[in-house]
């Protein structure tokens, strides 16, 4: 994409402060161009833009100092236009701008920060960062954007490759559009494993045609009901363990939080897909068009743990069949093999600890943000040796945003849906074998 020059911001900055408000500014006034600033633009008035969202509450980094126009810089325009009611393309024009430039103080603060700073620009084309890639992943990021925020303006793109995988049951967890490291991990896993459909990661139109071949197109359309944003929603969820304990049911904060899990999708990409909806009854929205839950035909399934890749795959007599993202605690988790046991459908959490040295025990009710989600299965030693092994299990998550990026407590966590399909394929006494 053509880069805005120096020299054309320059030229153009007269007309354009003529078309915003008439607060007074410092004497430096940002240069910004007369036409919209764009993704793909770098350079000082990328910076300044950055600081005014920041001031104005849109940008939430301690130190927005990018100067490249991201994909994480078009979400936050967007959110400020729709906050403002202006259309919401993602580029920073002459109204958008005007809008900005209300709060005073915080115009003139971002004047004088950016432009203290403001060097002179090569003109120069820099080589673009290699993305850092993990083994056992294909990327799926643009060269110019893996190393600029953590929302690719390639949403569309990852997004309906998340929505491919998904109906083939090689879930990436929450479907949110980024090119993530579980996006990434779950294509070589279908590489190798799966490759029955085969698409280019980097090209739209080659998705499309095998989402085209394979359930139809990537998005549907959905009329929320009554009962999809029904409450009633908790204002949040307490950290405090006896105020926890005291909740009646451990659900949803708010009707998007609600609607995000019934369809595997962020809240934020909900709202990328939907950026004038109001998520109320009666209102039609697009949705993912998601494939069917893997469907109990055998009853020879085993279940292999790769705890490097923070993987659970699926095995029907040596046939991967399905694959699911994990969260572990490699210093916890069990290494040897396990079988599974008891599986219970929303159940509670009994969480025990010593406070001032006295033994505690707490138990929180069942629901969505219950600390195992909505689903457990037992997991035993399958040695007389591992009989000592207790309290662990396969289970879902309050967070599915969070799957793969932290730690457990040992035991083997997956999003909510990923736990609900898995469950009622394994009988008692399926072996789970760890690897490394």
């Amino acid at each position: 994409m053509k880069e805005i020059t120096r020299s054309a911001i320059k030229a153009t900055v007269i007309s354009l402060l003529s078309l915003v408000s008439q607060a007074p500014v410092a004497a430096d006034t940002p240069e910004f161009g007369q036409h919209p600033i764009k993704y793909g633009t770098k350079g000082d008035a990328v910076l300044k833009l950055r600081c005014l969202l920041k001031a104005h509450g849109f940008i939430a980094s301690k130190n927005p100092s990018s100067d490249y126009y991201d994909g994480s810089l078009v979400w936050a325009v967007k959110q400020f236009q729709k906050s403002v009611r202006l259309k919401q393309p993602g580029n920073a024009g002459p109204a958008t701008l005007a809008e900005l430039k209300r709060n005073t103080a915080a115009w003139n603060k971002c004047v004088t920060k950016s432009s203290a700073r403001s060097e002179p620009q090569s003109n120069e084309a820099k080589p673009a960062k290699k993305a850092r890639l993990g083994q056992s992943e294909v990327d799926c990021r643009p060269a110019d954007t893996a190393m600029h925020g953590d929302f690719e303006y390639s949403f569309s793109r990852v997004i309906k490759i998340q929505i491919l995988l998904d109906r083939q049951h090689f879930s990436t967890g929450e479907l949110d559009g980024i090119c993530g490291s579980n996006t990434r991990k779950a294509i070589f896993d279908w590489r190798r494993f799966g490759n029955k459909i085969s698409f280019d990661p980097m090209d739209e139109a080659s998705i499309d045609r095998a989402l085209a071949r394979n359930g139809g197109t990537a998005f549907k359309e959905h009329r929320i009901t009554a009962d999809d944003v029904a409450g009633p929603f908790l204002a949040s969820i307490p950290s405090d363990w006896t105020e926890k304990s005291k909740l009646e049911t451990m659900g949803y904060t708010s009707k998007l939080e609600k609607l995000g899990e019934r369809f595997q999708t962020s809240t934020r990409a909900l709202e990328q897909l939907n950026p004038d909806a109001r998520f109320v009854a009666g209102e039609v929205i697009t949705i993912p068009r998601l494939g069917q839950p893997l469907q109990k035909t055998e009853d020879n399934y085993s279940l292999e743990l790769q705890i490097k890749r923070e993987v659970v795959l699926l095995h029907v007599e040596g046939a991967i069949v399905a694959r699911f993202p994990v969260t572990i605690n490699p210093a916890k988790t069990p290494t040897r093999p396990m079988v599974t046991g008891v599986r219970a459908h929303r159940p509670n959490y009994t969480h025990t600890t010593f406070v001032n040295g006295t033994k505690k025990v707490f138990v929180y009710p069942e629901g969505p943000n219950n600390p195992v989600g909505t689903d457990w299965i037992t997991l035993n030693g399958l040695a007389e040796s591992d009989r000592h092994l207790r309290g662990f299990g396969l289970h879902g998550s309050s967070d599915p945003s969070r799957i793969s990026k932290q730690s457990s407590a040992g035991c083997i966590r997956l999003t909510n849906w990923d736990i609900e399909e898995l469950a009622p394929l394994l009988k008692q006494g399926v072996v789970l074998v760890p690897t490394t």
